[in-house]
């Protein structure tokens, strides 16, 4: 199989199916942030695929403009992809897993929701998400609709395996 790596998935830059994708994640949310992020493990950090931030909204957005990764200690989509299921946290100040958590006391992010997306493997490697400064209650169509976004990049990553095998065999 292929690694994240050999798939392209490490490049710094836009990438315009998950830059349409995180638009959606966006729209459909309505949080003033919304990633697409996967784990580098040999570096220790989230490199974000796509993003989407409004700077005005605190600290969280003006970082997330400034630089395409986070230190793997600040990452909230790790968590998603070390559990590899759906995260849902309304207010995350509140929540003993989270409250001490560098996304929550660095960067004020009070709302989260992040679905796993798959590798060639069926391995999480990432996760899109969508974030706010703000204590936020989640619906159901919320989750859902991560949950089809999030599958959406899985489908993304597959098609790029597949290529990079069609490429091996010419």
């Amino acid at each position: 199989m292929y690694s994240i790596r050999e798939l392209g998935l490490l490049d710094q830059g836009q990438d315009g199916v998950f830059e349409n994708i995180v638009k959606l994640a966006h729209q459909t949310l309505g949080a003033p942030v919304a990633l697409v992020s996967v784990i580098d493990d040999a570096n220790e950090r989230q490199v974000f695929k796509a993003r989407r931030a409004d700077a005005s909204r605190g600290l969280l957005g003006a970082h997330l403009m400034e630089s395409w990764y986070t230190p793997l200690s600040h990452s909230l989509c790790n968590e998603v992809r070390i559990r590899d299921r759906s995260l849902i946290v309304q207010d995350m100040a509140r929540d003993p897993s989270f409250r001490h958590h560098p996304a929550v006391t660095e960067y004020g992010v009070l709302a989260y929701i992040g679905a796993p997306i798959h590798g060639p493997a069926n391995d999480p490697i990432g996760a899109v998400c969508a974030m706010d400064n703000c204590v936020r209650i989640w619906s159901e169509k919320d989750r859902s609709n991560i949950e089809t976004l999030a599958d959406l990049c899985s489908q993304q990553v597959l098609l790029r395996a597949a290529l990079q095998t069609i490429k091996r065999i010419a």
